[in-house]
């Protein structure tokens, strides 16, 4: 569904985009929720198994706030709620295919896997992409920002450690204009 608020609900526009951008880096596959990911690929041509989806990458939305308190908007003594700037905080998961033994050494076909690799180049691979994006940029207008917050891992202690197969979350906080709506 394309944004029926497009130029004034800047959010949508800037998911939009950024679902647009994630789907070029080369994964196997790119969602924007965590469940349209199945958890078996979709039969192939000949009927078997087809080709995975892994890796893939996993937009979702996360929260919208506003950059200032409610003292400061109060502070305008306006009744209805002025243009202010608003942080968001979307959360882009990478999940890879889930390795062949639990050391997580090789894949499934028996080859060499190193996960931590794996996860670090798709990591550098989207930092890279966000932080270089002119459309983005122009999206969160001038006084607008773009500041990476962390890269987490499932290769940790009390994690599920691969359940889904490995996993890295990618966190951004995106400021940009939030406006008023027009009556």
């Amino acid at each position: 569904m394309s944004n029926p608020f497009h130029g004034l609900d800047l959010r949508e526009d800037i998911l939009e985009h950024l679902f647009y951008s994630l789907g070029t880096v080369g994964a196997s596959s790119c969602w924007r929720n965590r469940r349209d990911l199945p958890e078996n690929p979709p039969p192939g041509k000949n009927g078997k198994v087809g080709p995975s989806l892994r890796p893939a990458i996993i937009l979702l939305d996360g929260d919208v706030r506003s950059a200032v308190g409610s003292g400061t908007v109060a502070s305008y003594k306006t009744v209805k709620m002025p243009s202010v700037p608003a942080i968001m905080s979307p959360e882009i998961f990478v999940i890879l295919d889930v390795a062949g033994d639990r050391a997580n050494t090789v894949d499934k076909n028996g080859a060499p896997y190193d996960v931590g690799q794996e996860l670090s180049f798709w990591h550098w691979t989207i930092k890279t992409l966000i932080e270089n994006d002119d459309g983005l940029e122009a999206l969160l207008t001038k006084n607008g920002q773009i500041v990476w917050k962390a890269f987490e891992t499932d290769m940790k202690s009390g994690s599920t450690i691969g359940a889904i197969g490995p996993h890295g979350k990618i966190s951004y906080d995106f400021y940009f204009p939030l406006y008023s709506p027009r009556s």
